[in-house]
């Protein structure tokens, strides 16, 4: 099979559950990719792989993301777990695992999103928020939205994260208030 080598690496990485998400994350994906005219291979592989780092630890995940020079925002040291899409992606590029910059790029901004984003990155984001195995509040609402178009599901995921992190009192990464504008001044105007 194609992705058994990418699966194997996972399941080494990750435990039952986790990678079972990755899975539907993958399938979601390649369902999206094909609707919006994305790359279904590179959806496939970025949507399976895009939780590679998600099992390391904060502290470890903050020292890779140091060696890579990746950290861009302060609420990274605050809050590491935000960077195991952008650990993971350098992890799997500097072990010459995955190649394409458009798959490591769709990896590493799925945890936090950013402006500009590709159609590539949207439908693994999207993906992502949407498997078949999550249940969070308003999600029936973002799945609907994403057949319909997928910028609409975009921004409504992402209004959703943001209202939770606020209600939460928790940080929110630059990069989502980043995507947040692009989205308002750029896409859907």
């Amino acid at each position: 099979m194609k992705y058994e080598q990418f699966r194997t690496l996972l399941s080494q990485a990750l435990g039952p559950k986790r990678l079972a998400h990755c899975d539907r994350v993958a399938d979601t994906a390649a369902r999206l990719a094909e609707k919006y005219g994305a790359d279904v291979d590179a959806a496939y592989l970025a949507g399976l792989m895009h939780d590679y780092a998600k099992k390391l630890d904060q502290g470890r995940l903050y020292e890779i993301a140091q060696e890579g020079q990746l950290i861009t925002d302060p609420c990274e040291e605050k809050v590491p777990d935000l960077l195991h899409g952008v650990v993971g992606a350098y992890l799997l590029e500097k072990s010459g695992t995955i190649t394409n910059k458009d798959v490591l790029q769709a990896m590493a901004s799925h945890t936090v999103g950013r402006a500009n984003m590709s159609l590539l990155e949207k439908v693994v984001y999207l993906a992502d928020y949407i498997e078949p195995g999550r249940t969070t509040p308003g999600l029936e609402a973002v799945r609907q939205a994403t057949e319909k178009n997928l910028d609409e599901g975009l921004f409504l995921a992402l209004s959703n994260t943001l209202t939770w992190l606020l209600s939460e009192r928790k940080v929110i990464h630059s990069n989502s208030i980043l995507m947040y504008n692009w989205l308002i001044t750029e896409v859907l105007n």
